[in-house]
Formats: C-alpha cells, structure tokens, sequence
C-alpha cells in the first residue's frame, strides 16, 4: 500500500514541477493531465470503488478545479478522471469490494490528495507566470543585443565619420575630395556615383560640375559635366534639396517615378539611369553652395531614419571640405590668370628694354637686370642718337610689382620722348629730358605717389666725354685702370616728386682702358639669409679687382652678391650696366645683346 501511495504522490508531483521548466506548454498540459489522472486513478482504486470515498474525490475534484481555472480548469479535471477510471479497472482485484474499515484511511488520503491537487494547481498556474516572465526576459535580452549591436554599428559610423572629415580636410583638391567621400560611403552605403552641383548665383542655376564613379566612362562625364537645372524649376528634386535645405532621398527609381519628374531630373536620368539618388545640401558658412550628389545605378536602396542621421551628419564635414576646396581652386585659378597676366607683362616690359645694345669700336657695353617679382620696376636703356652719341640711362622706380612696372614704362617712354625733343644738334640734354619727366609725372600722376630715381648720361665715343644728370639715384662709378674709383652722385631730386624741379649737369672724362658702372639699389641693399645688408663697401672692393672686359666685371658682381645672399629670396629688382672705353672711333654698328634680363 506504502509503494502504491508514493506511486500515486510522487508521480503527479513529479509532473507538475517539471512543468514548471518545460518551454512547451503543450506537452507540459498533456504531463500534467497524465499525472492528475493516474493520482486519481491511485486513490479510487484503494478506496475500493467507495461510493463515499468516490463522490467525494469528484466533488473536491470539481470544486477544486472550478476554484482555481473555472471551465477550463473543470474540464482538465474531467478528463483526468476519465485518464483515472482507465487507470482504476486494474486494481479491481486489489479491492474487489468496499471494506469500511479502509474510510479512515482513505478520507486521510482524499485530504492529501487535495493539498496535492492544490499545490499541483498552483504550481501549474505559476508555471504561466514564469514561462511569460522567462519569454519576456528573452524579449528584452533581445532587444538589448540588437540595440547594442546598433550602438556598435552607430559608434563604427561615427569613427569613420570623423576618420572622413580628418582625411577629406587634409586636402584641397576637389576630385581627391569627392574620390575619398565615395570611396568612405560605399563603406556604410552602396554608392557608385557621387558628384557636385554647385550654385551659380549669377545665374540662378545649379550646375553639374563634378562627377565620378567606378565605370563611369569619360564620354559620360562629360555629356552630364555643365548639365544646369535652373533655381526656377521648384519641382526638380536637385532644386528643392537646396531650396528646402534638407537631403531629398529617393529609395526606388521606377518608371511611375520617372514618368513624374521634373523634365530637367528626366534629362539627367535618360543620360544616367538611376534606382537610387541621395542628394544632400552642401552650405558652407550659412550660405547655400550647392548640392552633394549620390547615385546607385544598380539597385534600389532603402534609407532607414539612422542612415539619413548619418548622412547629414556626414555631409556636414564634406559640405566644408568642398568649399573649402572649391575656394583653394578658384583662388588657383585666380593665380594662374594673374600668373598668365604677369607673364604677358613682364614679356611686354621685356620689349622696353634694348634688344640690341649699340656696337662701337674701342668700347665694350653690358648690361643685365634680374626682377624680385615677374615684372620689374627697375629699366637700363642705351642708344645712339642723330649726333652720334650714346645716351645710358639707369632709373628705378619706387615699389616692386605691377604698379611699379606700370611707371617704369611710362618713366622709359617719357625719356625717350625727351630726348627726340629736347635736343642740340641732335644731342639731348641730360637735364632737359629729366624735366620734361618730372614735370609730366608729379603734374599728370602726383595722385599716384609714385617717383622714380635716374642716372642719364650722355657719351661722346670720340672724346670719351660723359655729360650726366643724377636724379636721386644711387651714384654711378668711375674705374679708373689704377684702380682708382669715381662716384657720380646725385645732382638734382628723383623724377616725379616736385613740379618744376631740375638737376645739374655734370661731366667727366673717360680715359682709355675706363669703365663707368651704374646699377640700382638691389645691388647693395641685397639682403643675406641674416637679414643683412651687401652694402657698397663690398662692391667697391670688388670694383679695385681688374677685370678684362665688361661682361667679367658683372658676373663678379653677380656672384658676389648671390654669395652674401646664400640662397635667400631676391628683396629687390637688380640692374647693372657697364660701359669701358678701349679706344676711338665714332661706328654706330649694332651688336648682339649682351644684356640679361629674367625674373625670378
């Protein structure tokens, strides 16, 4: 009876506490059914098919059932009876009649029944609870694995958003710019296409002037380089990204898309199919410069919310790397014109300049000028006039640049003029043709500021006579063949500073085997890489040297100078010009240019 007992205990009990773990509820119920019948099927057969003993396992059955789950509940416990019946028939001959003495006995075990009923019940009705508590937990836990994996992908993004704006900021060229932001979008997003449509404000359109993409083949490029949508077309998604300020995104391009578009958005389309276009504003400085443009033509894309956060944050750092880069390449070719333009300057300055200078027998001549800067303020010039003579003059004009380019032109050209005019006997006048200039500049141009200082002088090449004018410019030298040196200072103002102002004329005499220099002050206000000045002191040390002709005389010069420099920048525009007299004669053939003139 004792193993019958914990038989029909111990197998129910067994039954509902492993329901308590099971993941399917399904098999847990039949378990539990199983397990309710064969307790019943336990108790009725040792009562002996008491009808006491019976009807009151049923009632407490029922009621327990109707108690805890109601119908539901109730017809479980039915069926567990029916299960229990089924398990009852075997033990008849356990029991073949009723034996009174047993009701103790068996009220006793009705009474454990129901607490096992009961406990049975109860746990199976919490069993609920945890397997819902446990499918939620399995919920959240997945929801956390997602968001972390988000948050992962998130901080991912994030890293290569800064590890763009780092690179992309690094350079200044426009097609390495948009190179690097589709090489790092195809990274999150499949891109094939990106490009710039940049605001022409002058005209009110976007145009398309940048295009790239793996296969994007030159013939393409160039039928949608300069492709313009005007600002007017307001239902062109490339306008209304600008207009509206915000990323237009289109997942699917299809043909009732296409059959809605805006004509111009149906041009480029025709041109370059698409499935996917992403176009984002680029302002730079609150100031609208255009649009970014992303294409897929291969398949559809879908932006979920974190892929456009994304993307405009993205955009942020590449809306300032390309206008960043779009000023560098216009300031480039801003440069470039001014390049060009200062080139076509110093090409037409160059031809101020003698291109040959005047052969005379018994003299040697040379000349040479170096500008700090493409164009020149400084200007040598020597000629022959009607009597015979040879005009030198040397002159520097106040400033470097185009500015004192422009005045050196007009000084050269008024001292020409001058001396056609102001002449006798066909000889000019040092100081005549330094008035006419002065006067012309200090009344014409006194607004500009500008002056210029001059060394003009006259030779005669059979006397060997020169008559001068200094004009506030650096004195000229005389070498002798002893060595011995001749300053010919200032004898008068610089051109241009007062109206009327006029400089004496002087006059030495050059002997045989003599050599007059003039030069600029970009000879001893050369600057070293100390910042130091050459100073004269140097070139009159270097002048006592005896040189074989003129040409040796200025390269040592030259040299001189460079060396005092040691590599740094030219401060000053550089001009020399040597004349030595060897011996008579009045010939006026022209010789081969011995003079330089370059920039820097």
């Amino acid at each position: 009876m004792v193993g019958v007992f914990v038989i029909g205990v111990g197998w129910p009990l067994f039954a509902h506490l492993t329901a308590s773990r099971a993941e399917d509820q399904k098999k847990a119920g039949y378990r539990n059914l199983v397990g309710d019948g064969f307790a019943i099927g336990i108790f009725a057969g040792m009562t002996g098919f008491s009808p006491l003993a019976a009807g009151t396992l049923v009632v407490a059955l029922m009621a327990f059932e109707l108690m805890m789950g109601g119908v539901r509940f109730l017809a479980r416990g039915s069926a567990a009876m029916v299960v229990g019946a089924v398990i009852t028939i075997p033990m008849v001959g356990y029991h073949p009649q009723f034996d009174p003495s047993l009701l103790t006995t068996n009220l006793c075990l009705l009474f454990v029944a129901g607490a096992m009923w009961t406990s049975s019940y109860w746990v199976n009705h919490t069993t609920k609870d945890l397997v819902a508590t446990r499918r939620q937990l399995r919920e959240t836990n997945s929801k956390v694995v997602e968001q972390s994996q988000m948050l992962e992908l998130a901080v991912a993004e994030s890293i290569e958003i800064n590890e763009v704006a780092r690179t992309v900021n690094a350079t200044l060229d426009l097609d390495e710019v948009l190179e690097m932001v589709l090489r790092s979008l195809r990274k999150i997003f499949i891109f094939d296409q990106v490009g710039t449509l940049m605001f022409d404000e002058e005209n009110q359109q976007l145009v398309l002037d940048r295009f790239l993409g793996p296969g994007t083949t030159p013939e393409l490029a160039d039928a949608l380089k300069g492709i313009s949508v005007p600002l007017d077309a307001t239902g062109s998604v490339f306008v209304r990204s600008m207009v509206e300020r915000d990323p237009v995104f289109l997942n699917r391009i299809d043909d009732e898309r296409i059959a809605r578009m805006h004509p111009v958005d149906r041009e480029i389309h025709q041109i370059n199919p698409m499935r996917a276009l992403l176009l984002c504003p680029l302002e730079v400085q609150e100031k609208m410069v255009g649009s970014l443009f992303l294409g897929s033509n291969h398949m559809p894309f879908n932006f979920s919310e974190q892929d456009q956060l994304t993307i405009e944050q993205y955009v942020t750092h590449v809306a300032t790397a390309i206008g960043n880069a779009r000023l560098f390449e216009e300031a480039e070719r801003a440069r470039t014109l001014a390049e060009r333009e200062l080139e076509i300057g110093r090409e037409i300055q160059t031809e101020f300049l003698p291109a040959t200078l005047p052969r005379l027998e018994g003299w040697q001549l040379a000349a040479r000028l170096h500008s700090a800067r493409q164009v020149s303020g400084d200007f040598y010039d020597i000629f022959t006039v009607e009597s015979g003579r040879v005009v030198v003059v040397v002159a520097d004009v106040c400033d470097k640049g185009v500015g004192a380019a422009l005045f050196m032109a007009l000084s050269r050209s008024l001292l020409r003029a001058a001396c056609e005019r102001e002449t006798v006997n066909g000889t000019p006048l040092p100081t005549s043709a330094l008035s006419f200039a002065n006067d012309y500049i200090a009344t014409i141009h006194d607004h500009a500021n500008m002056f210029a200082t001059a060394f003009f002088g006259v030779i005669d090449p059979v006397s060997g006579v020169l008559e001068y004018a200094n004009a506030g410019h650096d004195p000229a030298i005389v070498i002798g063949t002893d060595g011995d040196i001749t300053r010919l200072g200032p004898t008068g103002p610089a051109v241009g500073l007062v109206p009327g102002s006029t400089c004496t004329v002087e006059q030495v005499q050059l002997e045989p085997g003599d050599t007059l220099l003039a030069f600029t002050d970009g000879v001893p206000e050369a600057l070293g890489a100390d910042g130091s000045q050459y100073t004269e002191q140097p070139l009159l040390e270097l002048l006592r040297e005896p040189s074989r002709n003129p040409d040796e005389l200025l390269d040592r010069i030259e040299d001189d100078v460079r060396r005092h420099a040691a590599g740094a920048d030219q401060s000053d525009d550089v001009t020399l010009l040597a004349v030595r007299r060897q011996g008579g004669g009045t010939s006026t053939e022209e010789q081969p240019r011995d003079g330089v003139h370059d920039g820097p």
